[in-house]
């Protein structure tokens, strides 16, 4: 004895529910992992033209003048900058220097202590001697 469904339909839309969720299923196959297939086109660009030169200026002055323009803001950025890292690397080390010497000053009490303790009691016992 066979059950007949009342629907095929149904059962078409069962196979692909069932495809479905087991395309997207974790671990699914590596044929599934989505990957970019729309190839993009750059806009078309040109470069600015430069700048023509003022007239009665050769281009061998207008290389010396753009040097010159560039050891200049290279100087102050130069200066600046150097002005600013010492600075900051002042302060960075000023602190750095500061904890590193409050570290070896704790280290170094229980021996200061010591010193100090031993030479009191060399000092009491010559006392006590003479």
């Amino acid at each position: 004895m066979s059950i007949e469904r009342p629907d095929k339909s149904l059962d078409e839309l069962g196979n692909k529910v069932d495809a479905l969720l087991k395309r997207h299923a974790a671990g699914g196959e590596d044929r599934n992992i989505p990957v970019l297939s729309e190839i993009v086109r750059a806009p078309e660009w040109e470069p600015v033209t430069p700048v023509s030169l003022p007239r009665g200026i050769t281009d061998e002055e207008a290389r010396k003048l753009a040097a010159e323009i560039f050891d200049r803001v290279f100087a102050r950025v130069e200066r600046e900058l150097t002005t600013k890292f010492e600075e900051r690397l002042t302060e960075r080390m000023a602190a750095q220097i500061s904890v590193t010497i409050g570290h070896v000053l704790s280290d170094l009490s229980p021996d200061i202590a010591n010193v100090i303790g031993d030479a009191i009691n060399e000092a009491l016992l010559n006392k006590k001697s003479k």
